[in-house]
């Protein structure tokens, strides 16, 4: 960390002593702008007056972003930090899919110094308004098949993952907890199953910034039967602003998460049965954060 920090402070100096506007005023723009409302003017006059700097200073900035691989940033510090600075989801999908390979090794370990409940959240969920343990389920966003596992205990085995990362879907399959894994990118192609496919589906942690956009709502009721159920478990600050979490929150997010929903409570696609709040969704720097755990009902 402190060595980082000291070559982005090179870089602050530098832009200092040329009394120029160099590449970290531009990254400043970038942090702070996130639903590109500056205009192409400004961006056309920060990088004319930092021309003459930015190659000198982007190489600093680089041996920032090295000095920070080498002393193996965790990578799920990484993803939370795209979730704060990407609101709007422009980050794309192959940056997501990057930063999941990337720490696709490290996740669970992570993931558990979290205290991360949301798999056994979304179990106990599930099996609360699905107790006939033989139906067929799809788990969106399978990741490294914590949620998986979680079901398999809880008796059921008929269980199909799919998420944007193969290289963590390799490390779910290694679990033996799903009869197939698909690497797909939800939200952006048509998920590989039929029509009311699966009697379930479950989704836990990826309706996030930079993730699963709520967008996504008519293809999960497209695959799930009527009758079936859909389970959504995510951290509450993404949609809903909390104390000591805004910078989390997504105001565009959480406005898309109820306009899909109320859109396909109108048009009788599906209905909601349940919203459950928790404390421990996880927990950072000891503070609990709360979850939210919720069930349609496919009409």
């Amino acid at each position: 960390m402190g060595k980082r920090s000291g070559i982005i402070e090179m870089a602050n100096m530098a832009g200092m002593q040329s009394n120029t506007p160099g590449v970290t005023e531009i990254f400043e723009l970038m942090k702070n702008d996130h639903c590109n409302t500056a205009g192409s003017q400004v961006v056309r006059d920060l990088y004319d007056k930092c021309s003459s700097t930015y190659e000198k200073r982007s190489g600093i900035i680089e041996m920032a972003n090295m000095a920070g691989m080498q002393s193996n940033t965790p990578g799920v510090t990484e993803i939370f930090e795209l979730m704060k600075n990407d609101h709007c989801n422009t980050a794309g999908s192959q940056v997501v899919r990057d930063l999941y390979d990337k720490c696709s090794s490290t996740y669970e370990k992570e993931t558990a110094d979290l205290a991360f409940t949301g798999p056994n959240q979304t179990g106990i969920i599930l099996s609360d308004h699905c107790p006939d343990r033989n139906i067929s389920i799809v788990d969106c966003g399978a990741g490294s098949g914590l949620v998986g596992v979680q079901l398999n205990t809880l008796g059921y085995r008929n269980v199909v993952g799919v998420d944007i990362s193969q290289k963590i879907l390799e490390i779910a399959e290694q679990k033996g907890v799903y009869k197939n894994l698909f690497c797909v990118t939800v939200g952006e192609e048509r998920m590989p199953f039929g029509d009311n496919e699966f009697d379930a589906l479950v989704c836990c942690g990826c309706i996030a910034p930079a993730h699963i956009s709520p967008s996504c709502f008519p293809e999960w009721v497209r695959i799930v039967r009527p009758g079936g159920s859909i389970v959504i478990v995510l951290r509450r600050c993404y949609v809903e602003l909390q104390k000591d979490e805004e910078e989390f929150y997504s105001q565009s997010l959480g406005e898309s998460f109820e306009a899909n929903i109320r859109h396909l409570e109108d048009s009788k696609k599906w209905k909601a049965i349940s919203k459950k709040i928790f404390s421990g969704y996880l927990t950072e720097n000891g503070h609990a954060n709360d979850g939210i755990g919720m069930v349609f009902e496919v009409l």
